[in-house]
């Protein structure tokens, strides 16, 4: 797929909302293969100590997480996050 035609795709992923986010990054890592590692690698890093003995017993980070992480990124804990921005961040871990 060309990247510039799924950047479009990626960002019309509109306000951020956990569901729409997930999904929405969860197909375009899904469609590229080569960040596969990266993302299950992210997925571990971000999750909470002893994910697993905490309902519902996968690795999702919590809402403290995810809003460091965007005020750390954009400057301010209420920007959207669009799928295209994950992919930017797994490239990036993927080559460090």
């Amino acid at each position: 797929m060309n990247d510039s035609v799924s950047y479009v795709v990626c960002r019309a992923a509109v306000k951020y909302s956990p569901v729409m986010f997930t999904w929405s990054a969860f197909v375009a890592v899904l469609i590229r293969p080569h960040l596969w590692p990266a993302a299950v690698g992210t997925v571990f890093d971000l999750a909470p100590m002893r994910w697993w003995t905490k309902f519902p017993f996968v690795p999702i980070p919590d809402d403290t997480v995810m809003k460091w992480r965007v005020t750390t990124a954009y400057g301010q804990s209420d920007m959207t996050l669009a799928a295209v921005d994950v992919v930017s961040y797994l490239r990036w871990r993927r080559a460090t």
